[in-house]
């Protein structure tokens, strides 16, 4: 699934791989559309590239760069980053109502494992959690 999504953003992303299950990848989908497209409206993408997805805490993490400037002194508007920003943060909240592994959004829980302190957390239906829990 990753060599579809990186051919369709190749232009904005700058990964060699994502670092979370199949299930999150309709949000993923979703969420670089969405950029891409406030990018071509402004006719310039300013160097933007996503140069991280992965899962951190049980939720989806999208991290960026650009240039706030471009050679002809034509800034990267605030409101542009705003829009960005907003369709990110809509897609790592998504993440913590769907299913990692499958990209349910029934009973999805927080799911651990390894302890409390420094144990790992996904966010799972309740069938694929028991399934991960139990594993070693």
């Amino acid at each position: 699934m990753f060599d579809k999504i990186n051919e369709k953003y190749s232009c904005i992303l700058n990964i060699s791989h994502i670092e979370c299950e199949k299930g999150w990848y309709v949000i993923i989908d979703t969420c670089l559309d969405l950029i891409n497209h406030v990018l071509k409206e402004c006719n310039s993408d300013h160097g933007f590239k996503i140069c991280q997805i992965k899962e951190k805490f049980g939720g989806l993490r999208i991290y960026y760069d650009y240039n706030s400037c471009c050679e002809n002194g034509d800034c990267f508007y605030e409101d542009i980053i705003k829009k960005i920003d907003d369709y990110i943060v809509f897609a790592e909240t998504l993440s913590f109502r769907t299913c990692e592994f499958t990209g349910s959004t029934i009973n999805v829980r927080s799911a651990r494992k390894g302890g409390t302190e420094f144990g790992w957390i996904k966010t799972l239906c309740e069938e694929e959690a028991a399934k991960w829990e139990a594993r070693n």
